[in-house]
């Protein structure tokens, strides 16, 4: 069954919450959204619509928690990889202060990119201190608990031969137990709110990633006083099923 939820407000140069329902017919709880315009932001009228019809989670057995089967990434010969890179196996759970290892992929060429990558603990951010780091106000502070931070470090580890004009880092969000889709800040550098500085996250430009460093992304959540579905963990997703390496999720929590 579909799905739709249509809510209409008014955002005044502030966090204003709105409603999306990405994990509606999978369990009795919803994320929420939380868009972020700055202060200098003009008044805007936003609809948000959202419509899904969501298949069922991967079924796991009782050994394993993971929000996916876990299965051995199809990839081509070793002679594309790194000297010592295994990719993580899809659906892999990891804990935090773990090392994943994952390929993306370059969207004009298919080529890959390769990297480690690891996720703090969670901190968790007062209403005072996102403000502070993202210049902006909470329009509704009362029906926020507080803000958490996941940090994920990656450590680009090389690309072989590549034509790319363009960095490919992992895509990160904050997730459930689950794996569904958490409560999530948009429209807001996630990095600024959590304290990361511009010099450390991934530049866009292929030719200005350098072998060996680590940069800083993060998946920034928050709890709501009531609804929504708190943030268990981080999903790190690489690869395409359009390439020779295939679309790959880690999950750490």
């Amino acid at each position: 069954m579909k799905h739709t939820l249509t809510q209409t407000k008014i955002l005044r140069a502030a966090l204003a919450l709105t409603i999306s329902l990405p994990a509606l017919g999978l369990t009795g709880c919803t994320s929420l959204d939380l868009p972020f315009l700055g202060q200098d932001e003009e008044p805007v009228d936003v609809q948000a619509e959202e419509t899904t019809n969501a298949p069922a989670p991967a079924e796991t057995s009782e050994k394993s928690e993971s929000p996916s089967s876990t299965k051995a990434p199809e990839n081509p010969s070793s002679d594309q990889l790194p000297a010592g890179f295994t990719p993580s196996a899809d659906g892999e759970q990891l804990s935090f202060g773990d090392t994943g290892y994952i390929v993306t992929t370059d969207f004009k060429s298919g080529k890959p990119q390769f990297w480690e990558v690891n996720v703090a603990e969670p901190q968790t951010l007062t209403l005072e201190e996102l403000e502070t780091d993202a210049n902006g106000t909470v329009e509704n502070p009362e029906e926020i608990k507080e803000f958490v931070c996941h940090e994920v470090t990656l450590k680009y580890l090389g690309a072989g031969e590549s034509d790319a004009t363009i960095s490919a880092a992992p895509d990160v969000k904050p997730v459930s137990k689950q794996g569904q889709s958490a409560n999530r800040i948009s429209m807001l550098p996630e990095e600024t709110a959590c304290g990361i500085h511009d010099s450390e996250v991934v530049p866009t430009g292929f030719d200005d990633l350098k072998e060996g460093t680590e940069y800083k992304t993060a998946a920034l959540s928050w709890v709501a006083v009531s609804g929504g579905l708190d943030a268990d963990g981080v999903e790190v997703t690489g690869g395409d099923h359009n390439t020779d390496f295939e679309e790959t999720r880690l999950y750490f929590y």
